[in-house]
């Protein structure tokens, strides 16, 4: 079986980039081209047969350089592709983890809710007491956005 075919099947059809396509096409074009050659040398009367035999040489060794260059090429994106597929199995399976984990510290929490005598829970604030600090500290934020804001138009204002 030809190489180039297994690895077009490897990659997929739909995987392949354009350049691949165009040159698995180009391939089987210039194979077509040799079987051709070789049938007119075949068929070639022995006064023609040198004629032939140059470029049928010429085309041959053209078509085996192509195959060596697209071989490469074709094995470079399977390279590449099963890099993407490790690499998002590897992204899904951190993530599973990070899922599995916040439902672990999740259910922890529950249980640790249940007993409302646990240290933890005691030297924890609120949940609202988190949401004040924010408020008042956002406005404060603001109110220094916005006086800088009003300095620095005033400044471009005068100038």
């Amino acid at each position: 079986m030809d190489t180039i075919l297994t690895l077009e099947g490897e990659i997929g059809r739909e995987n392949l980039s354009t350049q691949g396509k165009k040159r698995i096409s180009t391939y089987h074009s210039l194979k077509k081209q040799v079987a051709s050659l070789e049938r007119a040398y075949q068929g070639a009367e022995d006064d023609e047969k040198d004629n032939y035999a140059d470029e049928l040489d010429d085309a041959t060794e053209y078509l085996n350089n192509f195959r060596k260059a697209t071989i490469d090429f074709l094995q470079d994106e399977l390279d590449d592709l099963k890099a993407k597929q490790k690499a998002k199995e590897e992204k899904l399976r951190l993530k599973k983890e990070r899922e599995d984990k916040a439902k672990a510290e999740e259910k922890k929490k529950e249980e640790s809710n249940d007993n409302p005598t646990d240290i933890d829970n005691l030297a924890k604030p609120s949940k609202e007491d988190d949401k004040k600090s924010g408020g008042i500290t956002g406005i404060l934020f603001g109110g220094l956005v916005l006086v800088a804001t009003l300095g620095a138009v005033n400044y471009f204002r005068n100038k």
